[in-house]
């Protein structure tokens, strides 16, 4: 039975906490559910969060590089090249390639950018569709927007967010697989007032085609400025509310939150930050929100039931639903630029070239398994299923570093995972399959990690055969994985597969190639 997990991550900046305390009892038994922001950090800092909680994954950001607004309205193409290639020379410094490339860590560009102001607005989304392509090229996932609370802007007192000046944006979130950012903070109310879809919720107002983009609060909260007059200062929570009042709202957040799957987190804004912002500081609530957590993993995901949420007196005026007209020119790269060996470029239908979903032709894979010893002793994560992953992709005829990636894409090694569509255990096998898995190879329990990686194996070398010749490609087989085999094979190219396959197989080749090159990396 699928059980529930609270959406409350903390925002850390360290400043004087040595280590992540209390992190692995607030994220950590939430697997590949876990998230943490980290503001600032080094490399021996993502390493400090994963040593509390091996699961986690990370959201960064640099504020030298978020707070460059002039260049953003500039030269806003440039400042997203350079920033994309800043934060790849980062992840290189920091020894954090690999990790990136698995998607367990996603990058912030540009911080609450002033979108209110029309010109900013076509800046911004100028940076965003640059960011994106850059950053997917390299095999990175960006979060875009990071919009601040009240913003996109709305046209008077009555009318809800309006989200058409960010249409560019929330397309380039979408073609090229990455995370939309909010900033959403409440007034002395709390979520449960007239701001609810104003303040707070405004994602509840996307257009119908975004509506499922996947996004992260980047930062949540109580701030007395909110609805308060122009100049007010900013002043956290401290001061303003106690400690079991504010513990509320953010409780009442979360919960109105559990009930849209595509809100993958809400950093808490924030933990452990000096002046001026410690009137913010999460240190005092962290007992509670670990006991919060605690207490949302008890509940089953079927048992939740969402009580109506009282109709907000502003905004009075429902948007309507509106087609926008596609873009008539996608993002551009330059002729012979790179990015992720292997990458070709491809013909946009939008216009311009846009990096391909997936490389042209396959990663290269070689057959016989390697795994050295520095790799398990670098990687506790993996040194658990490491063996098993040789054994059965040798059994199998399936690259050790297939299944490893495969399984860090679909459970983070969990191997109690349940997602919300049903599937189970460490490689994520839907009930309907493991029947037949059971059938096949007389398995008992799709949560026992070492009947999950060998079903998985076997799995993936049925698919292989199963396939017709010309779709055996190790790209068609994870298509057939997560698509279908009987999709596969009916399909006439690679672009008839839905964009969501093609991403998930490329995450799974590029995070396998990464194992295979790099594996001291990893």
């Amino acid at each position: 039975m699928p059980f529930e997990y609270t959406r409350l991550r903390p925002h850390w900046r360290p400043t004087h906490d040595a280590t992540p305390i209390g992190f692995d009892r607030w994220i950590g038994p939430d697997g590949p559910n876990a998230w943490v922001k980290l503001l600032n950090p080094d490399g021996h800092l993502v390493r400090q969060v994963w040593r509390a909680a091996p699961q986690a994954r990370i959201c960064l950001r640099l504020h030298g590089l978020s707070e460059q607004k002039d260049a953003l309205e500039k030269t806003p193409s440039q400042l997203a090249t350079n920033h994309a290639l800043e934060w790849d020379n980062w992840l290189r410094e920091q020894d954090l390639v690999a990790q990136a490339t698995m998607g367990v860590l996603v990058m912030e560009g540009i911080n609450e950018p002033s979108i209110w102001e029309p010109p900013i607005a076509v800046a911004y989304n100028l940076y965003a569709e640059q960011f994106a392509v850059r950053m997917r090229g390299r095999g990175y996932t960006a979060v875009l927007g990071n919009i601040n609370t009240g913003h996109p802007p709305n046209h008077g007192p009555d009318t809800p967010p309006d989200w058409e000046p960010l249409l560019k944006t929330l397309q380039a979130t979408r073609e090229f697989g990455h995370v939309l950012g909010l900033h959403e903070y409440c007034d002395q109310r709390g979520p449960d007032s007239d701001d609810w879809t104003w303040n707070m919720g405004r994602f509840l107002q996307l257009p119908k085609e975004y509506a499922d983009l996947p996004i992260l609060m980047t930062e949540c909260g109580y701030d007395w400025a909110v609805n308060k007059p122009g100049g007010t200062a900013s002043h956290g929570w401290q001061g303003h509310l106690a400690t079991d009042v504010y513990m509320g709202y953010l409780a009442e957040y979360d919960r109105r939150l559990r009930s849209h799957p595509n809100v993958l987190a809400a950093f808490v804004f924030t933990h452990d930050f000096d002046q001026p912002w410690s009137l913010f500081d999460t240190r005092p609530l962290l007992d509670s929100l670990i006991e919060h957590a605690e207490r949302v993993r008890t509940t089953p995901v079927q048992a939740q039931v969402q009580p109506p949420v009282k109709s907000p007196v502003k905004p009075s005026i429902q948007l309507p639903y509106i087609a926008y007209p596609p873009l008539t020119e996608g993002p551009t790269i330059p002729p012979g630029w790179g990015g992720i060996s292997g990458l070709s470029q491809e013909p946009s239908s939008s216009g311009g070239t846009t990096m391909p979903i997936l490389p042209s032709s396959e990663v290269p894979i070689s057959e016989q398994p390697s795994p050295s010893v520095q790799a398990q002793k670098r990687n506790p994560a993996r040194q658990d299923y490491l063996n098993l992953f040789v054994q059965y992709g040798a059994q199998y005829s399936v690259p050790w570093y297939v299944l490893a990636a495969l399984a860090y894409h679909e459970s983070a090694y969990e191997p109690n995972a349940v997602s919300y569509a049903g599937a189970q255990g460490l490689m994520q096998f839907m009930p309907a399959t493991w029947a037949d898995m059971q059938k096949a190879l007389s398995v008992t329990d799709p949560f026992n990690a070492q009947q999950s990686i060998q079903a998985s194996a076997y799995y993936l070398a049925q698919l292989r055969q199963w396939l017709p010749a010309e779709k055996r490609e190790w790209r068609w087989v994870l298509a057939a994985y997560n698509w279908g085999p009987g999709r596969v094979s009916r399909a006439t190219s690679w672009e008839d597969a839905p964009i969501e396959t093609r991403q998930y197989a490329r995450n799974i080749l590029v995070g396998s190639e990464m194992l295979r090159r790099w594996e001291e990396n990893f």
